[in-house]
This record gives C-alpha cells, sequence and structure tokens, in this order.
C-alpha cells in the first residue's frame, strides 16, 4: 500500500484528500472518511451491484450446451454463455451497447408523428392570425402542446 495512492472523502464536508503509505491506513480507519473511486469525468461508471445476476443454468439449458443464463432482476433475457464465448467477445459486445446508449442519450429517436402534429397546429395558427400577431406560444400551450422538463 505504500506506493498506491488512495482517495478519500469526509462524509460531512464533502472534501476529497490524496493520501498513500501509512497516512492512507490511518484515514481508511476514521469513521467520517470513506474511500472514493477517482475516475475522468467522461467515464461510464457500472457498479458491480447493478449488473443483471448470472446464474447456473437448468438442466434443460445445460443439454444444450448453455452452462450459465442471464437473468435481469428476475426476467430471464434470451442470452447464454456457451464455450466459443470469451471475456473479449462479451467485453466488445458490452462497449458497443454502451456506445449504442449513449448516442441514444444524446439523440432521442424523433416520434415523426408527433412533430407533423406539431406543424399542423402550426399552419391552423397561422391560418387564424394572418392579420393579427397573436402568440404561437400561448396558442399551442392551449391547444395542449407540453414540454417535459429534463
Amino acid at each position: 500500500m505504500s506506493g498506491k495512492i488512495l482517495y478519500f472523502q469526509h462524509d460531512r464536508v464533502g472534501d476529497v484528500w490524496a493520501e498513500k503509505g501509512e497516512k492512507a491506513r490511518k484515514f481508511a480507519t476514521r469513521d467520517e472518511l470513506t474511500e472514493v473511486q477517482v475516475v475522468p469525468l467522461d467515464a461510464i461508471v457500472i457498479r458491480r451491484d447493478e449488473l443483471p445476476e448470472v446464474r447456473p443454468a437448468t438442466e434443460d439449458q445445460r443439454a444444450s450446451a448453455r452452462p450459465l443464463v442471464l437473468t435481469r432482476r428476475g426476467d430471464a433475457l434470451h442470452r447464454y454463455i456457451t464455450n466459443d464465448d470469451t471475456v473479449e467477445s462479451f467485453r466488445a459486445k458490452a462497449a458497443m451497447y454502451l456506445a449504442l446508449a449513449e448516442h441514444l442519450r444524446e439523440h432521442p429517436p424523433v416520434d415523426e408523428t408527433q412533430v407533423k402534429a406539431l406543424r399542423d397546429l402550426r399552419d391552423e395558427w397561422y391560418d387564424l392570425n394572418e392579420s393579427d400577431t397573436g402568440d404561437l406560444f400561448e396558442f399551442l400551450v392551449r391547444k395542449g402542446v407540453r414540454v417535459e422538463q429534463a
């Protein structure tokens, strides 16, 4: 432990200290300090206790050369581990799915039906306000358009 730097956060104050060696061992015994992991700001952190459960397969599943079954909070997923699977292949697939999830978070799909409905409302507003400069936004709210708060 002498060369490794450990990071501790004070439970009440929130300050973080970096210590190594004997001082780090003393910090680890203090009740008001919690050891924390420091990661890059753009890191994706997945806690191990948030991962789906992997459990032994049933007799029927083992008979088809599938030794383990992945479950998600009680719902069985249709994914089994076979003899051809490797740590590397699963990590590559996990990275692919994380990339897709991040892309969807940054670029959520657009409901084209909603876009068309908003265009129709805009056209209706323009028809009603050819000579008037009525408030488009008030009109949309009166028509029931709501914006979800992020």
